[in-house]
């Protein structure tokens, strides 16, 4: 029988690191050792343990074990494969596991869970699992509500158009800081003066019809698509429909930070975790940020809004 070797990487940042090698180095000698000479890796990238439905790659490997094709699935820790809040997710790992007579196997224990024993003590696993994981995540919400509260989350956001981002000194740490790009902010300001008689398209033809005007490409990842795309050295492009609307709502642009929209207004943005549904419409005050008049930002609301009943 074929032994399935998991890996899971919680975030991008560590997908490569020392903890995966460990694994392509670990797993498949652990699963030898165990009497499965054929054995295949399996790494999962980037993906919280809380979503069984988010996890394509475990998702496989158990359709693969519901069709007998594997006998024993191998992971650095028998917690890494499941840490929903409900339980859900490891209670069907382990019925499609059960029901298979797959084993798993980690590095303290083979679990076959057609015995009694192992079922029980893989229950405790994924609730001391559940147990960790929320303490872990109350610890970083903390953190992240008093941080929001302070500062808006402006230098967690990606670096906007008509701002500067730059690392400073303060107190003796490195902080992200951000600061008003003077030349980016005159083009602001146009901008704004022109929703006030155009719409954001005819904005964005205007603003196209001068390419020295373009929309600088600030993330050097994007700019070898954008040198493909439209030529040059990717370092700008033309402006779009949505950039003009983007920069006319942000309430940063009049120097107000707005933090954690609710879930019906983040529009296909990924959900946050339940325990920040009480943190709704942060608002911290940042007149250093301002780029147009308070005013002259409602106004451009009220054109937006005017132009959309039409």
């Amino acid at each position: 029988m074929i032994a399935a070797c998991y890996h899971r990487n919680s975030t991008a940042g560590q997908i490569g690191n020392y903890s995966q090698q460990e694994a392509q180095r670990r797993l498949p000698e652990l699963a030898r050792s165990h009497g499965f000479p054929q054995v295949e890796f399996h790494l999962e990238a980037g993906v919280s343990g809380e979503e069984l439905h988010n996890r394509p790659v475990l998702q496989a490997l158990l359709h693969r074990i519901e069709r007998g094709e594997l006998g024993a699935l191998i992971c650095q820790d028998h917690t890494r494969l499941a840490r929903d809040r409900d339980l859900i997710d490891g209670q069907l790992i382990k019925q499609v596991c059960r029901k298979a007579g797959c084993l798993i196997i980690d590095e303290q224990k083979v679990y076959d869970l057609r015995i009694d024993a192992d079922d029980l003590t893989s229950d405790v696993q994924f609730l001391g699992a559940k147990i960790q994981k929320r303490q872990n995540l109350r610890g970083i919400v903390r953190g992240l509500e008093e941080e929001a509260r302070q500062t808006g989350m402006v230098t967690r956001r990606r670096e906007m158009f008509g701002y500067d981002r730059h690392t400073e000194l303060v107190d003796g740490k490195a902080r992200r800081v951000q600061s008003i790009n003077l030349k980016e902010a005159e083009l602001v300001r146009r901008i704004y003066e022109l929703v006030l008689e155009h719409g954001p398209r005819e904005v964005a033809s205007i603003l196209n019809a001068d390419p020295s005007v373009w929309r600088p490409v600030k993330e050097a990842k994007q700019r070898v698509k954008a040198a493909a795309r439209y030529g040059g050295d990717g370092t700008s492009r033309p402006w779009w429909n949505q950039d003009i609307r983007e920069i006319c709502t942000n309430p940063l642009y009049r120097g107000v930070a707005l933090w954690a929209k609710p879930e019906n207004e983040r529009r296909g943005q990924r959900p946050r975790s339940d325990l920040m549904a009480h943190v709704n419409n942060v608002t911290v005050e940042h007149p250093e940020l301002a780029i147009v008049q308070s005013d002259l930002w409602h106004q451009a609301q009220q054109a937006l809004a005017s132009r959309a009943a039409r």
